[in-house]
């Protein structure tokens, strides 16, 4: 093979790897947020340990509700 065909490879490779890396990264900032969403509403209990911080507007809502 040429040099620039390897060149080229390497290139388009690590760009694949950068999108699946950024695709990975926003999929589990996504899951945080459903899994603080649901903690703070109180639908889950936090089994992970996590001890998000919940905005107070949260914690009035779920006591008005109760």
């Amino acid at each position: 093979m040429k040099r620039y065909q390897v060149i080229l490879g390497a290139v388009g490779f690590l760009a694949v790897l950068g999108l699946v890396g950024t695709g990975d990264m926003q999929e589990a900032q996504a899951q945080e947020r459903v899994y603080t969403d649901m903690v703070c509403k109180g639908y889950w209990p936090d089994y992970e340990g996590r001890k998000p911080k919940c905005q107070e507007s949260n914690s009035q809502t779920i006591k008005s509700e109760k």
